[in-house]
């Protein structure tokens, strides 16, 4: 089960005995086979032996046949979840310190928090990991040091000490330090290879050509995902809305790691916080709304113009930066519910209660968006919003009426006063996120556009 790297080459010398150690073995446990081929070949880059398993069964049956050093396990798995796998290997007593780095879509917040509970050494946001960002962790964990500058040398020192369990999820591709990588010694023991090309120049062209793969394949992948909606809604049945559902997240989660993997940034978010939606209605169909698939729709509307955008786009853009949203509601446990649906979904949220206060230094501060109650005193919010359009800092800012009014009237009243949308109180967390990604992302494709694309829409 063990092997060695290709390349390997003894040290030898006469004050040490040649010695050949053994690659450091990381057991992957994801059901998407394009994840698995994107991780597996970046990780053997950086000199790990790689083993995948498709599901979390078969990741218990491997793990009964040899333990790894490190497992990397996804959290979303038909048979066995990966909450499962994780509570199978800290109850087993050889397998209760295996390092294990868990992965999870950044919209999947309890699943991350369970799965701290349950004994993961590190929590990753799967949208923003790059396999060189998980080798970092991973070299982290197992004490590997990289000592040599150009990537061609690695190390393995003794062993850690033991890991603290439950660690929060980290920020999108944070590694973790290196212990000792400042020291140019290599410590006794120590195994090298003969020079390989450049990991980042050999990932460049890596990520160039999925991104091209990708792009040409764009139109027919998007025509997928239109097609499975349609299915899903038209379903005559439970069974089959549930069926044709399930093809819908599949496609979608395929469509956002595809996206990460070509550095299609903005598709990868949009991606990823509609997977989760869709996931959710997968274990909860009583929330299949009206709402909630035209909040669908819009979202899948929006991989066109996204798809668009990078296909023009001469390389991947950075990444997005974080979303900041103002939650503009005077009744304060609505807002407090609302406030915390939003942090649990990686967004930046601040609560006010008086839209006349509010008004007064909101030309100030800069928000990506604001959820507006249209129920107020002194000012109701479509008076507001009429007011905020006047500040230059909010002309553009997308607005989102949140009330327990959602009539007709009230959409059409809504739009012709500035705000771009309307959910219904109580609200679904999740429809909330696709929303808040869904408006953000439209507002900051038109501002990269340019005044006159603006002036066209």
């Amino acid at each position: 089960m063990y092997g060695y790297s290709e390349d390997a080459t003894l040290e030898c010398s006469e004050a040490r005995p040649c010695l050949r150690r053994p690659m450091k073995r990381i057991l992957f446990v994801d059901d998407d086979p394009l994840v698995l081929r994107l991780y597996r070949d970046g990780l053997r880059l950086r000199g790990f032996e790689v083993e995948g398993a498709e599901d979390g069964l078969a990741a218990a049956k491997l793990l009964q046949q040899a333990k790894p050093d490190a497992m990397v396990l996804d959290l979303m798995m038909p048979k066995l979840s990966g909450i499962d796998v994780l509570k199978y290997v800290r109850a087993r007593p050889n397998l209760a310190k295996l390092p294990v780095v868990v992965l999870s879509n950044a919209y999947m917040t309890d699943l991350a928090r369970e799965a701290a509970a349950a004994g993961a050494d590190k929590g990753l946001l799967k949208a923003g990991c790059t396999p060189a960002a998980l080798a970092d962790i991973l070299k982290g964990l197992l004490n590997v040091q990289q000592t040599s500058p150009d990537g061609t040398e690695l190390s393995c020192a003794p062993a850690a000490e033991p890991v603290e369990r439950g660690t929060q999820t980290e920020p999108p591709g944070t590694p973790a330090p290196l212990p000792g990588s400042s020291s140019p010694q290599t410590p006794a023991g120590a195994f090298s290879r003969q020079s390989l090309p450049s990991e980042d120049q050999t990932e460049t062209q890596s990520t160039a050509k999925f991104r091209e793969d990708f792009l040409k394949k764009g139109a027919a992948s998007l025509s997928s995902v239109r097609g499975l909606f349609r299915a899903f809604h038209k379903a005559r049945d439970d069974a089959e809305r549930k069926l044709e559902l399930e093809s819908l997240y599949r496609k979608v989660h395929l469509l956002a790691v595809s996206a990460r993997a070509a550095e299609c940034h903005h598709l990868t978010r949009m991606a990823s916080v509609l997977e989760a939606l869709l996931l959710k209605l997968v274990t909860s169909p009583a929330w299949i709304t009206p709402s909630v698939l035209s909040t669908i729709a819009n979202a899948i509307d929006l991989f066109g113009s996204l798809l668009e955008h990078d296909q023009k786009a001469a390389s991947g853009s950075p990444p997005p930066g974080e979303i900041l949203v103002l939650v503009l509601d005077n009744d304060q446990v609505s807002r407090h519910v609302i406030v915390s649906a939003l942090r649990n979904a990686h967004f930046k949220a601040e609560g006010a209660g008086d839209p006349v206060s509010t008004l007064d230094w909101l030309s100030e501060k800069h928000y990506d968006l604001i959820l507006l109650d249209l129920e107020m005193p002194g000012m109701d919010g479509f008076e507001f919003c009429r007011r905020a359009r006047q500040l230059p800092a909010c002309r553009n800012t997308p607005i989102i009426y949140v009330t327990a009014h959602s009539e007709f009237e009230n959409r059409v009243k809504g739009t012709l006063s500035g705000g771009q949308d309307l959910l219904a109180k109580p609200i679904i967390p999740m429809e909330l996120a696709v929303k808040v990604v869904t408006q953000t992302i439209k507002s900051r494709l038109l501002t990269s556009a340019g005044p006159s694309r603006r002036k066209g829409t």
